[in-house]
């Protein structure tokens, strides 16, 4: 089986060789005054909330008009809106197309439509993506096939071109969420389709993913434009909660939820969330998607009060 993971996209331009990837930060001894984050993924934003509050001076450079495109961007604008209050300068639709290095620290230059504007900062962090780590591996010559997100496989994990071969995690194409969880639950299933004579098909859960900033933001299911693409009978229920009583005793100023219910079973299709404990209370959320329970029968619960789980039925 191959599962050799990801590794930090190589990037394409003049002084690409100055930037750092995540394992250097955090084997940092001690925190810059300045730090640039190429990317607007997961890594830059956790990292970007910890360098802001050691006190560094911190840049995110995007390429795109949205960051963190994955997630329901109505909740998205909330964790921006905490980024920027934070003091860290979100820099958007500008593509990095060069790093040159002065006496002190580095220049970024980024283009932003046929415009350039320079940065400067001590550090330089890679952030722009982990792509899979299998291009260094002459797939070609056991006619593996693979794409840009892996190795292609079948609902066993097995190669479709290499019936010999199994992949899991980051290294395969699959469906499963570039997560640790994921990976281990793929892992297992493809040792247990290498050993035993009866093949396994990979049953995937409803697969939470968090970002841990502060504030925390979490999702799991189906984003408005998924359902609307999957063609579902739903409804949308979207609310700022920086009011209700557990964000004004816990004193957050970004509290927001978007829940997107079937309209035709009364389920979970998906839940999106921002704020404290975002990153269990999304746990009850991809419980309730997988056990199909009616949000009727959720709002009959009593949850431990004043606990943020308690908020969950003014969610649905």
């Amino acid at each position: 089986a191959i599962a050799t993971g990801a590794k930090p996209r190589e990037l394409d331009f003049l002084g690409a060789e100055y930037a750092q990837t995540s394992t250097d930060f955090l084997n940092m001894k001690e925190m810059p005054e300045s730090l640039l984050f190429i990317g607007g993924g997961y890594i830059a934003f956790e990292f970007a909330h910890i360098a802001a509050r050691c006190g560094a001076e911190v840049t995110i450079v995007h390429r795109s008009q949205a960051p963190l495109k994955n997630f329901e961007q109505d909740i998205v604008d909330h964790l921006v809106k905490a980024t920027e209050e934070l003091g860290i300068n979100l820099v958007l639709e500008t593509e990095v197309c060069g790093v040159e290095k002065l006496e002190q620290g580095y220049q970024v230059k980024g283009e932003t439509n046929g415009e350039f504007e320079f940065f400067k900062a001590e550090m330089v962090i890679n952030s722009a993506g982990r792509p899979p780590k299998i291009f260094d591996l002459d797939l070609e010559k056991a006619n593996i096939s693979y794409t840009k997100k892996g190795i292609e496989v079948n609902e066993y994990l097995q190669s479709t071109t290499n019936s010999r071969v199994y992949a899991a995690g980051d290294a395969a194409d699959s469906p499963g969420l570039p997560l640790t969880p994921v990976g281990v639950l793929e892992g297992y299933t493809a040792a247990s389709n290498i050993i035993k004579v009866e093949q396994k098909i990979v049953e995937y859960p409803p697969m939470p993913t968090v970002v841990f900033t502060l504030p925390t933001m979490a999702s799991v299911g189906l984003t408005e434009a998924a359902a609307k693409a999957g063609g579902y009978n739903y409804r949308v229920n979207y609310k700022e909660a920086e009011n209700w009583f557990n964000a004004r005793r816990l004193q957050v100023p970004e509290y927001a939820f978007k829940t997107i219910i079937d309209k035709e079973t009364e389920t979970v299709l998906g839940a999106h969330l921002i704020g404290p404990n975002a990153e269990e209370t999304i746990n009850l959320f991809a419980m309730f998607i997988k056990t199909e329970i009616p949000v009727t029968e959720i709002k009959k619960m009593i949850f431990s009060y004043p606990t943020l789980a308690s908020d969950i039925s003014y969610m649905l």
